[in-house]
């Protein structure tokens, strides 16, 4: 949860791409590590984390500003397309 926190802050508030890049891989990575520990427990409760996993990894709604803003800091200034 504190990761989902941290991310807020470090991408609208203080605008550091990068390390909200790091936090979502890193929720990403503990809510897998969740997975294998619930799937030890039950497993359903394991299965119940996957749509969870998916909407970090592909669904997050800021996921398209996120690549948008990545790929605008990453295009050279000055170019123009064509």
């Amino acid at each position: 949860m504190a990761g989902n926190f941290a991310w807020s802050f470090l991408f609208f508030r203080f605008r550091l791409i990068g390390a909200a890049l790091i936090d979502i891989v890193l929720i990403w990575i503990s809510i897998l590590l969740l997975i294998m520990a619930y799937r030890r427990i039950s497993a359903v409760a394991a299965i119940l984390q996957v749509p969870y996993l998916l909407w970090v990894a592909r669904y997050h709604p800021q996921r398209g500003h996120l690549a948008n803003e990545l790929s605008r800091r990453l295009t050279f200034r000055g170019t123009s397309p064509g």
